[in-house]
This record gives C-alpha cells, structure tokens and sequence, in this order.
C-alpha cells in the first residue's frame, strides 16, 4: 500500500518509502532509491523530505561520495528551513560554520 500510495504522488507515502529504502526495512537497502523517493517527495513539498534530503546530500555519512551534492543539499534545507524545520536550520548553520 505504501508504494501504491508513492507512485499515485502522494508525498507522505514517497517520504517514508525513500525511508525504508534507505533503511532497508520491508525492501533490500537501495540508497539510490531511497534518494529518487526522498527527491520525489521533497519536489512535491514534504518539509521532512527536503530536510532529510538536505541532510543526505552532505558530506556527512549519510550516503556515499557518489551520490553526495552538497550544493542541492544546502538548497534543500533552505527550502526545509523556510518551511519551519528548526533542524535544518541547525545544520545550515553548521554548514555555514564549516566553510
């Protein structure tokens, strides 16, 4: 039901699958599908999913080199961080920090 509700748009359901793909629960870990769900959701306004996006695409152990981009990354957490999620906030202030 979580996928049929993903693929049908609704970006709560394409959140929380990106999640279990990241995790590997329910389905064999896919770190790149899990970031095609968490882009997915993020693009259809999930403040939660630009955040844990903004999060991933750090360098900061989320994901491989491969799949890091840490310029989207920082544009996703503004979108969070505009959005109210003091979390992204916080690590856009770290990245700031940081450079």
């Amino acid at each position: 039901w979580l996928r049929r509700a993903a693929l049908q748009g609704h970006k709560d359901a394409q959140y929380w699958l990106g999640d279990c793909y990241y995790h590997g629960v329910g389905v064999p870990q896919d770190l790149v599908t899990a970031v095609r769900w968490m882009k997915r959701s993020a693009r259809s306004g999930s403040m939660n999913a630009r955040a844990t996006l903004g999060k991933w695409l750090l360098p900061r152990g989320y994901l491989p080199a491969s799949l890091l981009n840490p310029s989207q990354g920082e544009v996703w957490l503004v979108l969070a961080a505009e959005q109210g999620d003091s979390e992204a906030r916080q690590v856009l202030g770290e990245v700031v920090v940081e450079a």
